[in-house]
C-alpha cells in the first residue's frame, strides 16, 4: 500500500505523541507567542484577534473531530489554522505601524507577525493539498 501524501496523514494522538522533538520545540514556542495576547487582549484589538482566532481554531477541529464530520488529517487541522488564523494575522500586521519597538505590545507584535507566518506558510501548504486530493476525490475521503 502506497503512504498517504503528507496533509492526508491522519492527526490523532498517537501522530501528536511521534513529533519529533524540534518540533515540540517550536510549538510550545508557538503557542507561548499565541498566548501572549492575553496580556493586551483588554487594550489591543489586534491581540483580541489573536486570542480569537486561536479559539475559534481550536473550536473548528473540536467540532469536526467530536461531530464525527470528518476524518482529522493534518491537512485539515491547517485548514482550520488558515481560516481563523489569517485574520489575526493581518489585523496585528496592519496595526504595526502604530506600534512601538520601545513598548511589550510592539515587541509581541514583531514577534507575532513572524510566528505566525512562518506557521501558515506550512499550513496554507497542507491545507491546499488536502483541498486538492478532496476536490480530486482522493481514495483517502471514500
Amino acid at each position: 500500500m502506497e503512504a498517504l501524501p503528507h496533509a492526508l496523514q491522519l492527526w490523532n494522538n498517537e501522530a501528536r505523541t511521534s513529533l519529533p522533538s524540534f518540533l515540540y520545540v517550536w510549538l510550545a514556542f508557538m503557542v507561548s507567542t499565541y498566548l501572549g495576547s492575553l496580556f493586551f487582549a483588554r487594550r489591543e484589538r489586534g491581540a483580541r484577534w489573536v486570542l480569537g482566532g486561536v479559539i475559534a481554531s481550536h473550536v473548528l477541529v473540536a467540532v469536526i473531530e467530536l461531530g464525527g464530520l470528518a476524518t482529522m488529517r493534518k491537512g485539515l487541522v491547517s485548514l482550520t489554522h488558515v481560516l481563523a488564523w489569517t485574520p489575526a494575522l493581518v489585523a496585528v500586521a496592519r496595526g504595526l505601524p502604530a506600534t512601538s519597538l520601545d513598548s511589550r505590545y510592539g515587541r509581541w507584535c514583531r514577534l507575532l507577525v513572524a510566528v505566525m507566518t512562518i506557521a501558515l506558510v506550512f499550513d496554507y501548504r497542507d491545507a491546499a493539498a488536502y483541498l486538492y486530493y478532496w476536490i480530486r476525490g482522493h481514495p483517502a475521503f471514500s
